[in-house]
């Protein structure tokens, strides 16, 4: 009688040891997983390199022209193009806007501002 108590005694012993390090390990993964939601805009960032999803669009006839590395960009001609054929060149001077570069052999060394989807401003070969 006396090693089933023993026994039972060790049993309960190492269930409560055993519950012990589950719940250990359950919050240590609460509190890993909690840092990482609260990092996820540093650790997820998507960046695309074509104009698809760029909603800053310019208005011409309402601001100033911008200037990008120094030059002025100035440009009548509105032309329509795939967003997901225009890349990315950088961004204006001011930062406000993003500056394209055409992927199409016709369009090279002009840049483009975006003015609405599938629209943009040609502004000429520098």
């Amino acid at each position: 009688m006396a090693d089933a108590e023993n026994n039972a005694t060790l049993g309960k012993a190492w269930a409560a040891r055993l519950g012990i390090a589950l719940l250990a390990g359950f919050t240590a993964i609460a509190i890993f997983t909690s840092v990482d939601h609260a990092r996820r805009h540093s650790l997820e960032q998507i960046e695309e390199p074509t104009a698809v999803g760029d909603r800053h669009f310019v208005n011409p006839s309402a601001q100033p022209p911008l200037t990008f590395q120094g030059t002025q960009l100035v440009g009548k001609q509105k032309v329509e193009r795939r967003d997901s054929q225009m890349m990315k060149a950088g961004t204006d001077d001011s930062g406000g806007f993003f500056v394209y570069e055409s992927e199409d052999a016709k369009d090279s060394g002009a840049l483009f501002l975006k003015v609405a989807n599938d629209e943009y401003l040609k502004v000429p070969a520098r």
